[in-house]
């Protein structure tokens, strides 16, 4: 199941960040190293009203921000280009709890996020 966070959802969801900066610095990745994200980029996303949380029996098990339109961050691209200029959603911050990977998750979360975005009229996404 996928919802909407709530601030009650904080604790379990930086939890969940906090794992991945750890695997990630163990891989030898630099992303997630220096504070970002924080509580208060996920506090900014619950507020308004992006961030969603998957659960599986109840269990919070990944966490990701998806909004739809212009996202700042893709405005310019140093290498290569888009495969379409067409309106489109956003996953952003997409991380799942070490307990769950390898499991499909990131998978569901995919199909889900296509399935809202065609409801939308939505028919590209980006993720990073």
């Amino acid at each position: 199941m996928i919802r909407k966070a709530t601030p009650a959802d904080l604790p379990a969801i930086m939890e969940i960040i906090n794992e991945a900066k750890v695997t990630l610095k163990a891989s030898g990745i630099d992303q997630w190293q220096k504070g970002y994200p924080n509580e208060a980029v996920i506090l900014q996303d619950i507020n308004g009203g992006y961030s969603y949380v998957y659960l599986r029996e109840g269990v919070p098990g990944a966490t990701f921000a998806f909004f739809y339109g212009e996202d700042p961050t893709y405005k310019v691209i140093t290498e290569g280009q888009w495969l379409t200029d067409n309106p489109y959603s956003v996953i952003h911050r997409i991380t799942i709890k070490d307990a769950f990977r390898g499991q499909g998750v990131l998978g569901e979360i995919v199909e889900w996020a296509a399935d809202e975005s065609r409801k939308k009229g939505y028919a590209s996404m980006r993720i990073d």
